[in-house]
């Protein structure tokens, strides 16, 4: 954890004003994601159905039909569920 440097002295308002904490200086990597069989509505490229979604570093990285799990990916099983890319709130009107 970075060490937040202590706060100032009063200003003239009465407000005393803390310095940021420094950022960490490495990026942290995100884990590998296979989202599984889920139904994927994604307008922009066409496609419409039950797809595998990886995710590598928090970016889609292959979208497929059927993919087999990359070694030390995370499996989350969307069979059923809808898969919106893009969509935030799935109660639009679009």
């Amino acid at each position: 954890m970075p060490h937040r440097p202590p706060p100032t002295a009063p200003d003239d308002e009465g407000l005393v004003k803390t310095p940021p904490a420094p950022a960490i200086a490495y990026p942290v990597p995100m884990p590998s994601v296979l989202l599984r069989g889920g139904e994927l509505v994604d307008p922009a490229h066409a496609r419409h159905g039950r797809f595998d979604l990886l995710f590598d570093d928090g970016r889609v990285t292959d979208v497929v039909p059927e993919l087999a799990v990359p070694r030390g990916a995370q499996v989350v099983d969307a069979a059923g569920l809808l898969v919106l890319p893009g969509l935030v709130d799935s109660h639009i009107h679009v």
